[in-house]
């Protein structure tokens, strides 16, 4: 199983779903914003400001940006992931 994981890129990254009010720097968000799709596109955490969360993520108009995770961001958010090491 290993050598498949490191074939694949993963190295021994594995990750788990978590909530999002347990989500910390380095965790991953996803988002769609197009009806029928599970995930379309992906962002970092960045930990707590101001009582809100901020993410990093690549945006269409204005290349990589850092906004606070609320009106579309929050709507739109699928799932938050945490990245660990080991099996």
């Amino acid at each position: 199983m290993s050598q498949i994981r490191i074939a694949l890129g993963m190295g021994g990254w594995v990750g788990r779903e978590i909530g999002l009010n347990d989500a910390d720097k380095c965790d991953l968000a996803f988002w769609t914003f197009t009806t029928g799709r599970t995930h379309g596109h992906t962002g970092v955490f960045l930990g707590d400001k101001e009582g809100r969360q901020e993410v990093t993520h690549a945006s269409a108009h204005s290349g990589v940006v850092v906004e606070r995770l609320d009106g579309p961001l929050l709507r739109n958010l699928t799932r938050v992931r945490r990245l660990t090491i080991g099996d």
